[in-house]
């Protein structure tokens, strides 16, 4: 059975149906053109990323039991999780290194993606702002509707007063915008703030 996604398919890319069986079609209409199953974002696996220093080391370590290093990971590492949407998450690495390398391929394969961003150091210092600014473009850009993408904005008792206007006055007319629609702030140090985390990604 064919799934219909946003309108109607291109009649010069027919012809590709017979390359995919019927049952594993999607038809994306934004794009025109017509994808496997196999293409689609696992939504049983999260991808957990953003600057360094940022949260993502302490957030894992409540939502597994493995021990987690600090720090750049290098590659991306996969982890077993439980008691969240998702059953594994992607670890991949703050170092600005991936920022040139297969970023785009991990945003397409997984069905959450978590953006965690220090809110204290985005305020105060301009080279954190533009690293985060291309990684959050990215996601926009290369993320599905289909997919949960969440900004979890950390270390909010480091923050200035307002901090969630100082913040988001920075994202006025950039096309990276849009990862507002649905954010979270949090002190990642407390072990609440996980569950705080985990419901704004069923909102």
């Amino acid at each position: 059975m064919e799934t219909i996604i946003n309108g109607s398919l291109a009649a010069n890319e027919k012809k590709r149906q017979a390359y995919i069986p019927a049952t594993m079609r999607v038809i994306d209409i934004a794009n025109r053109r017509i994808l496997c199953t196999s293409d689609l974002p696992n939504m049983q696996e999260a991808l957990l990323t953003g600057p360094i220093a940022s949260g993502k080391t302490t957030f894992l370590q409540y939502i597994t039991n493995e021990n987690i290093p600090n720090g750049a990971s290098g590659a991306p590492r996969k982890y077993q999780v439980n008691n969240t949407p998702f059953n594994k998450v992607t670890d991949f690495s703050g170092a600005d290194a991936w920022l040139k390398g297969s970023f785009d391929k991990y945003i397409n394969e997984h069905g959450y993606i978590l953006f965690f961003c220090d809110v204290a150091e985005y305020i105060r210092d301009l080279g954190y702002r533009k690293n985060a600014n291309a990684r959050m473009d990215m996601i926009v850009r290369c993320s599905k509707p289909s997919q949960i993408v969440l900004l979890v904005g950390t270390h909010i008792d480091m923050a200035p007063k307002k901090y969630n206007v100082k913040f988001e006055q920075h994202f006025a007319g950039k096309p990276y915008i849009r990862i507002l629609y649905r954010k979270v702030y949090v002190n990642t140090t407390q072990k609440e703030c996980v569950q705080t985390i985990l419901n704004a990604l069923k909102d």
